[in-house]
């Protein structure tokens, strides 16, 4: 849970990604999805809100690239 002031109307995220090869060797890993929209790594998601005090909903998918996940 996050808790953003009333009367915001942006949320910024910034996701960071540790970049290695997972332990055997392939380019495995997760990708992050913010409200559906593929995030990268370092770029800030700007989220919009809608600045009152009602309660918001922002989703947050992490996916395998291997498809396992």
């Amino acid at each position: 849970t996050i808790t953003v002031p009333a009367a915001q109307t942006t949320l910024s995220l910034t996701p960071t990604a540790w970049d290695n090869a997972r332990y055997n060797g392939t380019d495995g890993g997760y990708d992050l999805y913010v409200n559906g929209k593929a995030a990268e790594s370092g770029k800030a998601s700007a989220i919009e809100l809608s600045g009152t005090s009602e309660t918001e909903t922002v989703t947050v998918t992490v996916k395998s690239r291997d498809g396992l996940s």
